[in-house]
Parts: C-alpha cells; sequence; structure tokens
C-alpha cells in the first residue's frame, strides 16, 4: 500500500491507539487477511478437517475456526459438502468474536432484531451460539436481503427475514436485543477488500454519520427496556465509532454501556471495542454493548393460529398461499411483510417433484432417516439418482449425511429418486 495511504489510515488510530499498536497495524497493514468460520457442531468439523493442519480452532472463540488463505481456497471450502449442509459459515474473525461476547448478555427466549443483517454473518453466528433466541433479520436491500434469505436457508435455521429500511419499521420497544453493524465507511477492512483503501475519504465518513446517527435513534426507539444495542461497525475512525456512541448516550440518560471481559488484543477506550488488523486476529471492527435502564418487558402475546404443526417445538404460520415452520410468532410481528417468516413447508415451485419444500427435511420428524455415504451424498447434490443396496422397505425418506438433513428422496427398489431442488444443486468436493 502506498505510504500516503498508510498514513491516512494510521493517523485514525492515533485517537485512541498507542504507538506501539499503530506500529503492529502498519507492519501488517499488506499482510494477508485473516478468515473463518462458525460452527457449532465442533466434533463433526474436527473429524472433517482433522488432517488439514491449515484449519485450526481459535484460542479466543471455541465456535470459530481459522483457515490459512495461503493455503485454503476460500471458494473450495464455500463449496465443501460440509458447507451445504449448513455445518459452517465463513465470516471474519472479528465479527464472529463480538457475537460470542454478545450472545452471553441477552436473555433467554430474547427477541432479537438484526437491522442491517446482509449477508447474514452476525445473525447466524449469533443463533448458531444461542438456538433459543428468536430472530429477525432485516436488510434495505433487495439483492441483499435474497442473499441473506438464502444463507438462513442452508443453514436450516428459523429466522425471519424481511427486507425495509429499519428506520421505517412500524414497531415500537420490543426487542430484547438489537444488533445494530451500521453503514459506514470501511476503513477496518482494507485488508480483506483493498478496494476500500481507495474508496474510502473523509467526505465519506460525514456523509455516513448522520445515517449512523439516524439508525441510533430507530435502534433506541425499538429497544424494550432491559434490551441490549449491540452497536458495530468496520470503521477505524474515532468519529464513526467512540464519538458517535459518547453522543448517543449524551442523548439518552436511560441508556448505559455495558463492560464485557475481552482478550488482551483488544482495545479498550471509551465506550466500546477497537479489533485492530495487526493487534486482533482479524479484521477491523469496532463494537460497544448498550442497556437499556429498566425492567424487562411484558410477556408478547402469541398470534392466534388455527392450524397445527406438524412439528413438535413449531407453530405453523399461513403466509402468502404457503405454510412456515417457526417456534414462536408474537401476534405484533405477524402483519410484517416477510421474505421468509421461518421454514417454509410446501415447495412453491410450479411443477414441484415432491409436496414438501427441501428446508421442511431440516426439521421435518414424520419420515424415516436413510443415511448416505460421503460420495453418495456428494452425488445428490448433483443430482444424480442414488443407486443403494438397503433392505430398507419402499417410500419416503430424508436422506442424512453424519445425521445432517439433506433432504428429501423416493426409494424404489435399488433406486433413491433425487427430489434436490435445481436452484440447491452443485458440484462439491
Amino acid at each position: 500500500m502506498e505510504q500516503d495511504k498508510i498514513k491516512q489510515f494510521s493517523d485514525l488510530l492515533s485517537i485512541y491507539c498507542d504507538k506501539k499498536t499503530i506500529l503492529s497495524f502498519i507492519e501488517k497493514i499488506d499482510g494477508c487477511p485473516f478468515s473463518g468460520f462458525v460452527t457449532n457442531a465442533n466434533d463433526k468439523i474436527e473429524k472433517a478437517f482433522s488432517q488439514d493442519s491449515h484449519i485450526y480452532q481459535s484460542k479466543l472463540d471455541k465456535n470459530f475456526y481459522y483457515f490459512d488463505k495461503e493455503d485454503v481456497e476460500e471458494e473450495k471450502l464455500g463449496n465443501s459438502l460440509y458447507h451445504h449442509l449448513g455445518f459452517f459459515y465463513i465470516m471474519d474473525p472479528a465479527s464472529a468474536y463480538m457475537t460470542e461476547r454478545l450472545s452471553e448478555l441477552i436473555r433467554p427466549n430474547g427477541l432479537v432484531l438484526d437491522m442491517c443483517a446482509a449477508p447474514g454473518g452476525k445473525t447466524i453466528s449469533l443463533k448458531l451460539r444461542r438456538d433459543d433466541l428468536d430472530m429477525i433479520a432485516c436488510d434495505i436491500a433487495i439483492d441483499r436481503a435474497k442473499e441473506l434469505n438464502r444463507n438462513i436457508e442452508r443453514m436450516g435455521m428459523d429466522i425471519k427475514t424481511i427486507c425495509i429500511d429499519p428506520v421505517r419499521l412500524a414497531l415500537h420497544d420490543i426487542f430484547d436485543a438489537i444488533i445494530l453493524d451500521a453503514p459506514c465507511s470501511g476503513s477496518g477492512m482494507i485488508r480483506k477488500e483493498r478496494k476500500m483503501a481507495e474508496d474510502w475519504s473523509s467526505q465519506k465518513v460525514l456523509r455516513l454519520l448522520p445515517i449512523q446517527k439516524a439508525l441510533l435513534e430507530k435502534a433506541y426507539a425499538l429497544l424494550a427496556p432491559g434490551g441490549i444495542l449491540a452497536y458495530s461497525t468496520c470503521s477505524l475512525s474515532y468519529e464513526e465509532d467512540d464519538a458517535q456512541v459518547h453522543a448517543f448516550l449524551s442523548a439518552h440518560p436511560d441508556m448505559e454501556e455495558i463492560l464485557v471481559d475481552v482478550a488482551d488484543s483488544v482495545v479498550k477506550k471509551d465506550h466500546g471495542y477497537h479489533l485492530i488488523p495487526g493487534v486482533f486476529p482479524g479484521e477491523g471492527i469496532y463494537f460497544a454493548f448498550l442497556r437499556k435502564k429498566g425492567t424487562s418487558r411484558e410477556p408478547l402475546k402469541s398470534a392466534r393460529l388455527k392450524e397445527k404443526s406438524p412439528v413438535d417445538g413449531y407453530i405453523l404460520f399461513p403466509y402468502k398461499g404457503n405454510a412456515y415452520l417457526t417456534r414462536r410468532m408474537p401476534s405484533l410481528l405477524a402483519s410484517l411483510d416477510y421474505l421468509r417468516p421461518g421454514i417454509r413447508l410446501y415447495d412453491a415451485s410450479e411443477h414441484p417433484k415432491f409436496r414438501y419444500d427441501n428446508g421442511y427435511s431440516k426439521v421435518a420428524t414424520g419420515f424415516p432417516f436413510l443415511d448416505l455415504s460421503r460420495q453418495e451424498a456428494i452425488r445428490y447434490f448433483a443430482g444424480e439418482e442414488i443407486r443403494i443396496d438397503s433392505p430398507e422397505k419402499d417410500g419416503i425418506y430424508i436422506l442424512r449425511f453424519d445425521e445432517r438433513p439433506i433432504g428429501f428422496s423416493k426409494k424404489v427398489g435399488n433406486r433413491l429418486k433425487n427430489y434436490l431442488p435445481k436452484g440447491l444443486r452443485a458440484s462439491l468436493w
């Protein structure tokens, strides 16, 4: 990186970092960015990648694994069988660390909103750690929201998704936690995306400050008493980070900062925590946890639903001509315009091969299972019909690999018909 750019970004740190930290940042500014993935299936991951010394568990986060980008191709890892089965989600180590800290603070069965969620890393990372949470993931851009939706579906998660400007959400103070990963200048990602260095300017910072402030104000209005606001950016700029939080706390004396234990590689300043490239083993983000004073809200009333769910622990929510499985549907949320209010029950394509949606196979309990070998599972994802020597009787089965459902199939003799939708098929390694 050019020297004037290096000075430009290192100057951003001078407000809240000592000289040693700044020198570490400068030394590693042209280094290879850290990458990894978050999971809650550690035993399966360790078995799958035990022979690869370039994939290793984080010392700071037991659910996070690093991979050496110089020896492990991210595209290949993202096209692996375990990735397509939803065993893990590839994301930045710093973002994963933030959600690990946040996961310990939210009350049991809490209602959580991710205001700017796409492509879904923080939402998915938090849900992997806290499956009890009822989560809504929102993004303002339809293309990004659809990508968010696809990632959640691949993970087989009961997370509701919506596409709307979060400032326009017609709700009140009901959320037990809100993640606000605000639009920012992106200076913390200059190693991961080199174009960010050229794109950055002080004018961009100033242009984004009022947007961040408006989102913070909306988050305050949506947050229940006793609720937690997790504010974050991938910016190194003091104005977007501590200064923004300081102004917010000054405007809202009923909000208070939450202090958490962090690693020695995390920089603590006035109100939040800075993860600096070259110091923390990840890319650059800032986060602050803030609590609205007061007692927790009253329990939310559930929507009245007539149809009985086919799966214990879920309710059946009819929506736009289909039906969706979700753990909870508060009546206040039933009228939202969803991309996905839960796990879809029926195949909505024009000429479905099978009545039920592939996503339903992830939670369905009324079907027998057939376990596939690794090669059989890879062939199934390729759209092939599987030949199998099995004494099981003919009929509908849910196919599995390593105890994780893949999808539906019909056994006819020694053949397994492939019901995997074309949009989910892939040539895997």
